[in-house]
């Protein structure tokens, strides 16, 4: 019987070329449609890579390494990748582009947008038309979800990191966005679309950030890690929009 040891360590060596080699980056803010096809074209071709590693894996210890793998990919694609290609896309209550620069973008769509694009199948249209509390449950469960009423943006940052680093889907009184928590909760960013006198998509200091700051309520999911997602996203399973 031929020995499955090469095999596994040639897909291991790609998972993990993927894992530590960043995608190509491009600080130009003014990218071109093309431009950003050709990064998601990337973002797609490295998540079939490593959907065949997780298929091909010899056994159940090696798969389930792979879903733990696949947050340091995906944490790096969308707050190093994507995210820096949005930023100074304009907002608009109505906008819906799917290319940053291109067009405006509402804080809904901005969220499931970048969710799509980083290789999550979402329903991009429908999730972004829900209220924020509904777009936070229908990615995770309550185990990793955090609410938050009439507190302060200080007990608010301190009681999401305290979730750990990682990043989370936050639903406001009227706003969604994303914040990303690293070093243990020394460095937290609210990233997200919204009106203001910048009017565009950005990455602020919690206690920076006028929507944030005076939301009355804050719902806080964690996204990232979360394996439940991340097997979601290694076997193309679908994400479920819980409707009105």
């Amino acid at each position: 019987m031929k020995s499955s040891k090469p095999t596994f360590c040639a897909l291991i060596a790609i998972l993990l070329a993927f894992l530590f080699f960043p995608l190509t980056s491009c600080e130009d803010f003014s990218l071109s449609g093309t431009d950003y096809l050709e990064l998601k074209t990337h973002i797609n071709h490295n998540k079939h890579t490593i959907q065949q590693a997780y298929k091909e894996a010899p056994n159940k210890v090696v798969k389930e390494a792979i879903v733990d793998s696949t947050f340091a990919y995906l944490y790096a694609t969308i707050t190093d990748e994507l995210f820096k290609e949005w930023y100074g896309t304009k907002w608009d209550f109505n906008g819906t582009t799917e290319v940053p620069h291109k067009g405006k973008i509402a804080c809904g769509y901005f969220v499931t947008t970048i969710l799509r694009d980083a290789g999550f199948k979402v329903e991009r249209r429908k999730l972004a038309q829900q209220a924020s509390e509904k777009i936070v449950k229908s990615l995770v469960t309550e185990s990793y979800i955090k609410r938050f009423k009439h507190k302060s943006i200080d007990d608010f940052v301190k009681g999401v990191t305290k979730m750990g680093d990682g990043l989370y889907i936050v639903g406001l009184d009227t706003h969604v966005g994303f914040l990303s928590v690293e070093g243990r909760g020394k460095y937290v960013r609210f990233v997200h679309a919204a009106q203001s006198s910048k009017g565009s998509v950005r990455s602020e200091a919690p206690n920076r950030s006028k929507v944030l700051k005076k939301s009355k309520y804050r719902i806080a999911g964690k996204i990232l890690p979360n394996r439940a997602l991340q097997r979601k996203w290694l076997v193309g399973g679908k994400v479920r929009t819980v409707g009105k």
